[in-house]
């Protein structure tokens, strides 16, 4: 969390736990109502196609920014975010209602928590126009509600989404590599250029597929490779581009502590992708949860799970059961 950041949350919950109303009063716009003070208090809920940017800054210091980009969510300016957990987080931001005004005696608790655990939670339009900040405090003792308190307010409220039972608070919560896409692969076939596929231990499997014109050609990967003299299979083709659509990881493994010594080893396959708009994406990997090797060469029989390691800068986790569908062989698009 920056300085700025983290002094004004400070200086907020300062105020809040003091419980001085008139400060309230006084910094706030004084052509407005109590009503409509009070009202603006627990506006929590925001229209989501209003939201361009959102700020989350927990108490440790491990802040997200995310930033709308046409029809999907950049996260700390490194890639997209995870589509689903962006799902969870904007349907909380547009449907957060006020559940009920917590009694005087839970006020001070709740106040508490919000000082000590609180997330602080800003939203932006377009222009970064800031559109409110909340704080997300603790939850009920039920766990059917979660405290929030708005910016300038000393009134925290028990907020929920109808029909939805549970806490709010754990939508707020993932951090680093949580909020990211897990995405390996993601390309319309009629965006594909070219794919190289390398099986250091297979070199005969090995294969560069190009586009030419309206087809595309096959050829071996390795020069001294046995090369194909039958016609290439359009339809088959046609069937291994279509599982490029979208092949997600299990999870991210960045802070594996052994991912250093598993990138030294040789790889079971290496694929590289290139677009027609001139994007490249080179992807190894590495065999994980190996029930059996074969006696001769002490190759992988089979193959649960395969580290991944994406342009040499995330490393993630993802099952055969999903990836095998990009292993294809040189033989296979002519058979």
């Amino acid at each position: 969390m920056s300085k700025k950041n983290n002094s004004t949350l400070l200086l907020v919950l300062a105020f809040i736990l003091i419980g001085t109303s008139a400060w309230y009063f006084t910094k706030t716009d004084k052509t407005k109502t109590k009503t409509e003070l009070i009202k603006e208090g627990m506006a929590f809920s925001t229209k989501t196609s209003e939201i361009h940017k959102i700020f989350i800054a927990p108490r440790d210091g491990k802040t997200t920014t995310f930033v709308r980009n046409g029809d999907h969510w950049t996260v700390n300016g490194s890639g997209k975010a995870n589509p689903n957990i962006m799902k969870n987080l904007l349907s909380t931001l547009g449907r957060t209602q006020v559940k009920f005004i917590p009694t005087q005696a839970s006020v001070k608790q709740a106040i508490k928590e919000i000082a000590s655990i609180g997330i602080k939670v800003e939203l932006y339009g377009e222009g970064d126009s800031k559109l409110k900040t909340f704080y997300v405090g603790g939850n009920t003792n039920d766990e059917l509600g979660t405290y929030m308190i708005m910016e300038g307010s000393n009134q925290p409220y028990v907020t929920y989404i109808p029909d939805m039972q549970g806490s709010l608070r754990w939508r707020f919560t993932p951090t680093g590599d949580i909020w990211r896409d897990k995405t390996i692969f993601e390309e319309s076939p009629e965006n594909i250029s070219s794919i190289s596929i390398e099986y250091p231990t297979q070199k005969s499997q090995s294969f560069k597929l190009e586009r030419k014109g309206n087809g595309f050609s096959v050829e071996p990967f390795y020069e001294n490779q046995l090369k194909k003299g039958n016609e290439l299979n359009t339809t088959t083709v046609n069937s291994f581009l279509t599982g490029y659509r979208r092949i997600l990881a299990e999870g991210f493994e960045n802070t594996n502590s052994k991912k250093d010594s598993i990138l030294t080893t040789q790889p079971f396959s290496v694929i590289n992708l290139k677009t027609t708009s001139g994007e490249e994406k080179t992807v190894k990997f590495y065999p994980k949860d190996v029930d059996a090797k074969d006696n001769i060469t002490g190759q992988p029989l089979l193959v649960h799970r395969y580290y991944v390691d994406v342009n040499n800068q995330d490393f993630l986790l993802a099952q055969q059961r999903v990836i095998g569908k990009l292993f294809w062989g040189y033989n296979q698009f002519f058979e």
